[in-house]
């Protein structure tokens, strides 16, 4: 079993939980689809529900010290109106409330600095409890203001900021508002009924109390309302913080995977190198090298004897696997020994040790790196019954390490100690380490040695006159190789164990079941969510964000984007001002006259409020409406300043419809308190406090409204409660002596004096309340902001992240490779027919290579080799080459593959006419005539002689990735066998084919020139043909040609 990384799972769960409740676009949420009601009334999934109630609580304890200050304004307000009425019975309510007053101040200032002392699920139904159990005491301490509508204006206003205010979600709120109704109404009544101005209120009772549940129930859909925008909001907030977590999870695990990837490859210190040039490329005579010399280390080159014959008696994906398996162990070897593996070339696996960190047991760690793959090779040849061995060769010297090309990065070492390296293998003997006089120097007596005779068996040994030996035995064994041998070779045996059933046995007894596992792992999701969303919560200082006054964005293109945003349910807050017209019209009917006047007010106004409010909202909802309708609410849409003028003149059309009633209130004759009857029909003259009832629940409206700045919500607000302040002196002053008059007010203060004092209250608390849900808009807007930024951020670094992987692996290898954790013995191998192989080398760079100190040692010579390697790589980029991949490059030698990327299949490719099956293949010989181009073009700049000599042969290939941990793509099979000798048995300035890549190629109109009979290793002798052009274009006719010598 593959145990399964806590990371990825940590992934997976948050993307489940995402995909099963997130719906990303604002739109598709409003447009009343399920999801939006699930979102209302809460989660499907009950975990997630509790875990937002509970970032629910923590997000809004702030708003439990704006309670505490909204109880302390009441406080005050009731001393002012027990100093107003005074008399004597007011003492204990004065005092009381002065007391309240204290503690509620005090509370608040405790909750401003410390708004944590309020935790758990109790905190806000006990700060309920106190705002409204302060409310009742106060109507039932003050015997002077029973009447049923006692203090209506704040018990609607605490109704509100039930709603907009607690920390509580939908239910919760709709019983504590439902419960603080009941308790005003049942209060009012019992104390009315009691009161001995009872006679005063007797007729008109049954008409006070239906208008003031007409206002409480409107109020409590206003706040419903603007629940459900805040509830969207917060709800929309905490899914980003989810998603945001998910993508940061993911891109973690993402680029560590990455690096992981990237570090296999390439050393640590070029690889980040690499990675911090990435988006800085300097402009320059010659691209940046990453090129370092490193002195006295050992390089170890190790080919599979026998490989050839091997290949042919198994199939192609049991090859793979075999070089997967051996390879892999190669690699946990070179890990235990400090080797740094360079390449694999094939069969042949060559790696360094001594670099890049600097090591003086490098030769010894070599030698028995080498011992240990003799070792293994042994494996293989048990396993497969043939005669594979493993031929060794090490050398030490000073070598050049580093990153040549721009695409396919490997890192290479060169110099002549590298290929003096690669003949000590080739020299060598089957099943023995064969090393140089200079290795045999720095082994400290170590290894009994014996001659090698390298010089009787290669020819460049022989030449340079260089002692070899070959190790006997070993003498000083470097910790237990044998048992850490036995631990890197057990694999290779068996890749998993079964038991006697055949089924695979887990490794992980110990570990929690699945569902236990599962349930940690949602634990844990849920703890680092809220640690998130609590993070962003500290991180996020709207103060440095907004004006302190304003709460304009500091930003100006912020504010510029918060003021163009209008969220769909934004919007649809006008139409909240049309139930507030209707509801005035359903209070208007319990206590106003049923007359002509009434009725086209409340017409005309529901007219102008519901054009104004389709002009705003026609653009959501273009299908509903006609298309003229929906053309001008999207010019309206683009101007925010006509937007929010459309806002205001629904507003005043409520505040104008609702002030008719004014105009037509006749005063009542009422001269003394013995008057106890008022008709009907003028219910609302007779009690003039009502009209600032009526009109709190219009300042409520203007709250309500989304998407515009408290500050024009606060002048709007001013301006219609200075029309409310100067009513009871002006418009109204006969109906309140009157009403004055009848409670026996004669000689106090009147009661217009403590409604101005309530209006002036509700100013203020409507101006906090909209100010505080300004703040919170503005909030979740920059937090939507910030997840765009975050993920535009992604989006780059992703594209960076993708670019250097594709830079190592092709894009449809690497993309199997990343988001996925794979074993050494997962195997990604494909078999493609019909593919073209080239290879193409400049070997007259070698005599141009020297180590002299004028070529700093040899850099400036390979800075050179890396501008051709780059041309080449460049060419890659244009769009006729796109069937081109390269694979690798050796030295100054580069190896491509046509076809290898399509994704034809073999019964399509039959299907093809030949010029589109053998496209890719003509492509491929442009190529390398481009190539020709290019280097003739470096020739002409810099004043030298480079010549290319390309061999091609067409055919089938396996392509495959060799060790999941370090990966290594490569492509095998006698096709590219053939072209390796195509390119070594030709000559240079030609390209060399055989005869049945001439036969496809000569149908494109190529022509060429029979070479003769080439003996290919494991061929034979073959025909081969050299290209000498095309009906299209001749090669003599190609600019700068440089002939050979």
């Amino acid at each position: 079993m593959v145990q399964t990384h806590p990371e990825e799972s940590l992934v997976k769960a948050l993307e489940h939980n995402t995909a099963s409740h997130v719906v990303p676009e604002v739109s598709e949420i409003s447009s009343g689809n399920p999801a939006e009601r699930i979102r209302f009334l809460g989660f499907r999934d009950n975990r997630l529900e509790s875990l937002f109630q509970e970032y629910l609580r923590r997000v809004r304890r702030g708003c439990s010290g704006r309670g505490a200050l909204l109880a302390f304004i009441f406080d005050a307000y009731a001393v002012l109106c027990c100093v107003l009425q005074w008399s004597a019975s007011l003492l204990p309510c004065l005092g009381i409330f002065v007391a309240l007053a204290l503690v509620s101040l005090a509370l608040a200032i405790l909750l401003h600095y410390r708004p944590n002392i309020v935790t758990g699920t109790t905190g806000p139904y006990l700060l309920w409890a106190w705002l409204v159990g302060q409310h009742l005491a106060f109507i039932a301490l003050n015997p002077h203001d029973a009447s049923p509508n006692a203090q209506l204006a704040w018990h609607l206003v605490l109704v509100y900021h039930t709603w907009v205010m607690m920390p509580l979600t939908a239910l919760p709120c709709v019983a504590l508002a439902c419960c603080q109704c009941l308790c005003y109404s049942l209060l009012v009544s019992l104390l009315t009924c009691t009161s001995s101005h009872f006679g005063f209120f007797k007729a008109d009772f049954a008409y006070i109390i239906g208008a003031s549940i007409i206002l409480q129930l409107t109020v409590s859909v206003l706040g419903l309302i603007r629940l459900m925008f805040m509830d969207h909001g917060l709800r929309l907030s905490f899914l980003a913080t989810k998603e945001s977590l998910s993508i940061n999870l993911a891109l973690q695990k993402g680029s560590k995977q990455q690096e992981e990837l990237l570090m296999s490859v390439l050393p640590r210190h070029v690889a980040e190198e690499m990675i911090n040039d990435f988006d800085n490329q300097e402009i320059g005579q010659f691209r940046k090298i990453y090129m370092n010399r490193h002195e006295d280390v050992s390089i170890l080159f190790a080919d599979i004897v026998g490989f050839t014959a091997l290949s042919s008696t198994v199939t192609p994906k049991e090859l793979v696997r075999i070089l997967n398996d051996l390879f892999a162990t190669f690699d946990t070897l070179a890990g235990q020994y400090h080797q740094l593996r360079i390449k694999i070339l094939g069969d042949c696996y060559y790696c360094i040790s001594g670099c890049p960190d600097p090591r003086t047991d490098h030769a010894v760690l070599c030698v028995h790196m080498g011992l240990s793959m003799v070792d293994a090779i042994s494996v293989v040849r048990e396993n497969t019954k043939s005669g594979v061995n493993m031929r060794v060769g090490i050398h030490t010297g000073a070598v050049l390490g580093g990153v040549l090309g721009q695409v396919r990065w490997q890192y290479d070492v060169l110099g002549k100690e590298v290929t003096l390296a690669n003949h000590f293998e080739s020299g060598g003997l089957p099943g023995r380490v064969h090393i140089s006089e200079k290795t045999a120097n720095n082994l400290s007596g170590e290894f009994e040695l014996e001659p090698g005779g390298g010089d009787t068996r290669d020819d460049v040994i022989k030449m340079s006159g260089l002692k070899t030996f070959l190790i006997k035995r070993v003498l000083k064994p470097v910790g237990e190789r044998e048992n850490m041998n036995a631990s890197c070779f057990s694999h290779m045996h068996n890749s998993s164990r079964k038991d006697e059933q055949g089924t695979e046995v887990d490794h992980f007894p110990d570990r929690p079941s699945t569902g236990k596992a599962n349930e940690a792992i949602q634990q844990d999701v849920n703890a680092r969510l809220m640690r998130a969303l609590m993070e962003r919560e500290e991180n996020t200082s709207m103060s440095k964000k907004l004006n302190s006054f304003t709460l304009f964005f500091k930003e100006d293109t912020l504010e510029l984007e918060y003021t163009s945003s209008r969220p769909i349910i934004g919007s649809r807050s006008t139409f909240a001002l049309f139930i507030i017209l209707v509801s005035g019209f359903g209070v208007e009917l319990c206590l106003h006259e049923w007359g002509m006047v009434t009725l086209a007010s409340f017409g005309i106004g529901a007219v102008i409020i519901l054009f104004l409010g389709t002009l705003i909202t026609a653009n959501d909802n273009p299908r509903i409406f006609p298309g003229s309708i929906v053309t001008l609410s999207q010019k309206i849409d683009k101007l925010w300043f006509v937007r929010g003028f459309l806002y205001v003149m629904a507003i005043f059309a409520l505040f104008a419809t609702s002030s008719v009633s004014l105009v037509s209130c006749s005063s009542s004759s009422l001269s003394s308190p013995n008057i106890t009857v008022a008709a009907p029909s003028s219910v609302l003259c007779h009690h003039p406090s009502l009209f600032i009832h009526i009109a709190t629940d219009i300042s409520i409206g203007v709250s309500i409204m989304a998407q515009m700045n408290y500050i024009a919500k606060a002048c709007i607000l001013l301006v219609l409660h200075i029309f409310y302040c100067i009513t009871p002196f002006f418009i109204l002053d006969e109906e309140y002596s009157n009403y004055d008059m009848a409670f026996g007010q004669e000689k106090r203060l009147s009661i217009r004096h403590c409604d101005v004092a309530m209006v002036a209250m509700l100013l203020i608390v409507t101006i906090l309340i909209s100010r505080q849900l300004d703040r919170l808009a503005r909030k979740l807007f920059y937090y939507q902001h910030e997840l765009g930024e975050m993920r535009q951020q992604i989006k780059k670094l992703r594209s960076k992240n993708e670019a250097l992987i594709y830079n190592i692996l092709p894009a449809h290898v690497a993309s199997d490779f990343i988001g996925s954790n794979k074993r050494d013995n997962d195997l990604f191998s494909h078999g493609h027919d019909d593919i073209g192989v080239m290879f193409a080398s400049c070997p007259n760079f070698n005599d141009f290579y020297n180590e002299d100190a004028v070529n700093n040692n040899g850099l400036e010579c390979i800075r050179f080799m890396n501008e051709i390697l780059s041309d080449y790589d460049d060419l890659l980029q244009e769009p006729r080459f796109a069937t081109i991949t390269k694979i690798k490059s050796i030295g100054s030698t580069c190896m491509v593959a046509s076809g290898i990327n399509s994704d034809s299949t073999e019964k399509k490719k039959e299907a093809m006419e030949h010029q589109e099956r053998w496209q890719h293949l003509s492509d491929l010989v442009e190529y390398g005539l481009a190539m020709k181009e290019a280097l003739n073009k470096i020739n002409s700049q810099s004043f030298n002689n480079f010549m290319l000599r390309i061999g091609i042969n067409q055919g089938s290939v396996i392509a495959g990735v060799i060790g999941a941990r370090k990966p290594h793509y490569d492509i095998w099979g006698n096709s590219v066998n053939v072209a390796s000798r195509m390119e070594s048995t030709g000559k240079v300035g030609k390209i060399q084919v055989v005869e049945d890549t001439k036969d496809i190629l000569e149908k494109f109109g190529y022509q060429f020139e029979p070479r003769g009979l080439v003996s290919v290793k494991g061929k034979g002798q073959l025909m081969t043909y050299f290209l000498e052009g095309s009906s299209i274009v001749n090669l003599e006719d190609l600019p700068n040609q440089v002939q050979p010598f």
